[in-house]
């Protein structure tokens, strides 16, 4: 210990950022999240000064969002501009990249301040233990604030939206303490990091072996919580596999045909009762009206079905991305639009407006970027439904962790949420962002007692179920770039 006692505090920091950042990126690491906690809380009771603690603070942040979001060069080269791979295109990603970790990383060293002038200097240590614990949770909110109002845009708001980098979803893996998340979702599953770091920080080290020795075989604790109530439902979902919507156009416009109808003929002779298409698929362009989808379903089948699309439609001189249900039953199309849009890609944040202007002055790239440009739309998610309607959570609305419990505001006797995606933009697979992404729905299913049902473009449809699994529907059907797979709930 004494040799460990005379390293520099820094090489603590850089471990503790690492250990943090790698229990986020696979499944197998979750048990760094404790690792690089307690290195953490080392690090506040080694450093000289509350200043220093907040330079460690933020560097652990730091480290642990850069390897967060290392798949952000999964989109690497940015080709839809137009410019050969190069430089330029490596520029783009890190120059999101960074300033992201900058700005998320900082509530860590704001923490750190804070708990070195004040809180370690309390003589009681139960309100210590309990204070750090809820003060961590905080720094991660902060970090998300500082975030928000970095990438502020003509599409966003001050939000908390972007967790990624949260410890509470490494705790997704961990069997007994996910069942944690029904009382608060991924912040009670961060508390709960924080509080079980804390006590192994603080209590003499011949007891450390036998909270380990608890966490440890906990972890393959099966799940407490029930699978939710059978309805009888039975949902098709749709796997597409187009890897960019200019690659979809350029096809022919037979084979684009071709494709369309046969997964929705593969859908529809399931008997499911609903149909959840992809993100931004776009069925609904290949027909005038809703009168002509009627017809067109009235044709391939008699029972009554909900199909769910969704398209890039302008409103008010505004792009936006919108979902269009169709319920046959009623000959009814309900349709409302998406919120939380994506800083990296679904509109250009004020600070990078200005970077672009000062970088191109010719409005080149103002231009191409400009065309792939949302806006939240004036159609809220909490449009009313009939209760067969299921609402739906947009693709990058699933990383904030009050996602589905907005999509449910209006909806509470809803049986499920409909999870619409396309990671078409990436070049490679972003394993590690997906991995991240199955904790962070694994954990809003079990706080809203609900199943989260995945269709997708360029990734795989999941259910979600209310005790924390995942379940892969059954293929039925497949064809030229598609899947159909279908769950009874």
């Amino acid at each position: 210990m004494k040799a460990i006692d005379r390293l520099p505090v820094v090489v603590f920091s850089l471990c503790a950022g690492l250990s943090l950042g790698l229990s986020l990126i696979n499944a197998w690491f979750w048990p760094l999240v404790f690792l690089g906690t307690i290195l953490s809380f080392w690090v506040i009771y080694q450093v000289k000064s509350p200043r220093s603690a907040f330079f460690h603070g933020w560097l652990i942040g730091i480290l642990k969002i850069l390897l967060s979001l290392l798949w952000f060069w999964s989109v690497y080269p940015v080709d839809w501009l137009g410019l050969k791979p190069g430089p330029f295109h490596i520029m783009l990603v890190l120059i999101y990249w960074v300033p992201a970790a900058l700005t998320l990383g900082v509530g860590i060293g704001c923490m750190f301040y804070l708990v070195k002038k004040y809180v370690y200097t309390w003589q009681n240590k139960v309100v210590q233990w309990v204070t750090v614990s809820v003060m961590w949770v905080l720094a991660e909110f902060f970090g998300a604030i500082v975030f928000s109002i970095y990438t502020l845009g003509p599409g966003s708001g001050i939000t908390p939206g972007f967790s990624f980098g949260h410890t509470g979803y490494a705790l997704a893996e961990h069997g007994l303490l996910l069942n944690a998340a029904l009382f608060g979702g991924v912040y009670t599953l961060s508390f709960l990091v924080a509080c079980i770091s804390y006590l192994v920080f603080c209590i003499p080290r011949q007891y450390i072996q036998y909270v380990v020795f608890v966490v440890a075989v906990s972890a393959f604790t099966p799940p407490l919580l029930s699978q939710g109530t059978l309805t009888g439902t039975q949902v098709a979902l749709v796997e597409t596999d187009f890897a960019a919507p200019t690659e979809h156009r350029n096809l022919p416009y037979e084979e684009r045909w071709r494709i369309h109808s046969g997964y929705i003929q593969a859908a529809l002779s399931s008997g499911s009762d609903i149909i959840v298409l992809p993100e931004d698929i776009r069925l609904s362009t290949w027909f005038t009206g809703p009168e002509d989808i009627f017809a067109y379903l009235k044709e391939l089948t008699d029972k009554d079905v909900i199909i769910i699309d969704s398209v890039r439609a302008v409103d008010i001189d505004k792009t936006v991305q919108r979902a269009y249900i169709y319920d046959t039953k009623t000959q009814t199309r309900y349709a409302f639009d998406k919120q939380y849009l994506v800083p990296q890609g679904e509109y250009v944040p004020y600070v990078y407006q200005l970077l672009i202007n000062m970088l191109d002055p010719s409005g080149f790239l103002a231009e191409a970027i400009s065309d792939t440009s949302y806006a939240p739309g004036i159609l809220q998610s909490t449009v009313d439904m009939p209760d067969s309607v299921p609402p739906v959570l947009f693709c990058f609305e699933s990383v904030t962790p009050f996602g589905v419990k907005k999509a449910l505001e209006n909806h509470p006797k809803a049986t499920f949420v409909a999870h619409i995606v396309s990671h078409a933009w990436f070049k490679r697979e972003p394993e590690i962002m997906w991995h991240q992404l199955d904790a962070m729905l694994r954990i809003q299913a079990v706080y809203n007692r609900i199943p989260i049902l995945q269709a997708a473009n360029k990734t795989s449809i999941k259910v979600y179920l209310p005790n924390g699994r995942i379940k892969i529907p059954a293929i039925i059907d497949s064809g030229s770039r598609w899947k159909v797979g279908v769950v009874n709930l």
